[in-house]
C-alpha cells in the first residue's frame, strides 16, 4: 500500500492493527480495513477534516468496537529510507510524531463517532482501555506553530500539557490533570489496563539515562505511585536505544527496563525464591521488550526468554539469528513468532529469515 510505510517506531506508532479476521492499515488520509485472509479491502475510513488543507492518519488502534486514529500533517511520519535517516533516529532528544487531532470510528457502521481538536498529542502517548483513551496533550503555543508536524518534549511540556481520559464511545472528557516541564526529554510512553494508566518517561541525570515510571487511577487521574531508576547502560548519549526502552506489562506486573514494579502499588517485584527484588541484567544489542502473560522477550545479542515464574534463568530461543531493532519478538495465538527485523543491519548473524516457535 503505497504511504503506508514508516520509520523510527520508538518516536511514532504502527501503521497498522490486527483484530478478528482484519488487517487494519494506514495509507495517506484514510485506513482501510482488509480482509485477513484475503486481502480485499472491506472498508476504509477517511480521517476527519482539519485546520490543514492536506493530512495522513496517524495512530492506528481498534478496541471495543471503536477504530481510534490521529490526524498528523504530511511529512511528520519518518518514511525515508536512507543510513542518514536511521542514523538520525538513534540521537539523544529526538522530535516526537504528534496529531493534531484525535477522533474514533463506529467499525462496523463506519461512521464518526467522535473527534477532538484541542493540542498536539504524540503518538507515543496513546493508550486505551475499558472503555477509554488516553493521551498527553499539548496546548502550548510554541509546539503548535510548529510546521511537520515533529516536536520536542521541551516544547510539547513547555507550559499546558495534560494527561486527558476521553469516554471511548462518545469522546467525552472524564478527566484531565496537568503533566509538568521537565519531567521527561527523551520520551513519553503511555500504557493502560486492570483500572491503570502508567506513564514511562526518561531524561539524562547523573551520566546516566533514568527512567521516570508513574501510575494513574484511570477512574480519576489520581496519582497512585511514582518511582525512578537509572538505566542499567552507563552513561549518556547512547545509540543502541538506552533511551527509549518502552515499557510492558505482563499481568499485574510493570516492567520498565531493568526494574519491575506492582502496577497498583508500585513496590519492587520478587523474583526469586528467597524473596529479593530483581532486574533484568545488562544485555548486549538494541530493541526493547515484549512479554506474554508468563514470559519476558528481548534481545541479548541473539533472540531471548526470561520465565517470569521465580527461580529461571533467561534463556537463548536460538542463536543463530537476531531480532529487530525495536519489537519484533511477538508472543501471540501460542506461538512465539520471530519476523525478520535485522537485514538492513551489518551484525553478523547468519540466518536472516522468519520463524516460528510453537510451545513444547
Amino acid at each position: 500500500l503505497a504511504g503506508s510505510r514508516r520509520l523510527g517506531a520508538p518516536y511514532d506508532t504502527s501503521f497498522m492493527a490486527a483484530v478478528g479476521d482484519r488487517l487494519y492499515v494506514a495509507t495517506g488520509e484514510e485506513c482501510r480495513a482488509l480482509d485477513a485472509a484475503t486481502g480485499e479491502t472491506v472498508a476504509t475510513y477517511t480521517a476527519p477534516a482539519g485546520e490543514e488543507t492536506e493530512q495522513r492518519w496517524g495512530h492506528v488502534a481498534v478496541i471495543d468496537g471503536r477504530l481510534i486514529g490521529t490526524t498528523q500533517r504530511p511529512g511528520a511520519s519518518r518514511t525515508r529510507f536512507s543510513r542518514e535517516d536511521v542514523v538520525e533516529q538513534y540521537r539523544e532528544l529526538r522530535p516526537l510524531v504528534t496529531g493534531d487531532g484525535i477522533f474514533a470510528f463506529d467499525v462496523e457502521s463506519g461512521a464518526l463517532a467522535w473527534s477532538r481538536r484541542a493540542g498536539l498529542i504524540p503518538n507515543t502517548s496513546i493508550a486505551a482501555s475499558e472503555g477509554s483513551v488516553y493521551f498527553l496533550e499539548s496546548r502550548s503555543a510554541a509546539a503548535r506553530e510548529n510546521r511537520d508536524g515533529r516536536v520536542t518534549l521541551d516544547a510539547l511540556l513547555e507550559r499546558d500539557a495534560h494527561v486527558v481520559a476521553l469516554d471511548l464511545r462518545n469522546g467525552a472528557v472524564r478527566w484531565e490533570r496537568p503533566y509538568p516541564a521537565g519531567t521527561t526529554r527523551h520520551i513519553l510512553y503511555t500504557c493502560a489496563t486492570r483500572g491503570t494508566v502508567v506513564l514511562v518517561g526518561s531524561n539524562n541525570q547523573s551520566g546516566h539515562v533514568w527512567y521516570h515510571v508513574e501510575a494513574l487511577d484511570a477512574r480519576d487521574g489520581t496519582r497512585l505511585w511514582k518511582r525512578d531508576h537509572a538505566n542499567n547502560r552507563p552513561g549518556i548519549g547512547g545509540d543502541h536505544g538506552e533511551q527509549v526502552h518502552h515499557p510492558v506489562i505482563a499481568g499485574t506486573v510493570v516492567i520498565a527496563e531493568p526494574l519491575a514494579y506492582d502496577l497498583r502499588t508500585g513496590a519492587r517485584v520478587d523474583r526469586d525464591t528467597a524473596g529479593a527484588a530483581w532486574a533484568i541484567a545488562r544485555r548486549s544489542g538494541c530493541g526493547t521488550i515484549s512479554a506474554s502473560s508468563t514470559c519476558l522477550y528481548y534481545r541479548d545479542s541473539n533472540p531471548t526468554a526470561l520465565d517470569l515464574t521465580p527461580g529461571h534463568a533467561p534463556k537463548k530461543v536460538t542463536r543463530v539469528n537476531r531480532p529487530g531493532c525495536w519489537i519484533s519478538i511477538i508472543p501471540a495465538g501460542g506461538l512465539l513468532l520471530l519476523p525478520e527485523a535485522s537485514s538492513g543491519c551489518v551484525c553478523g548473524y547468519p540466518l536472516q529469515t522468519s520463524m516460528a516457535f510453537g510451545p513444547r
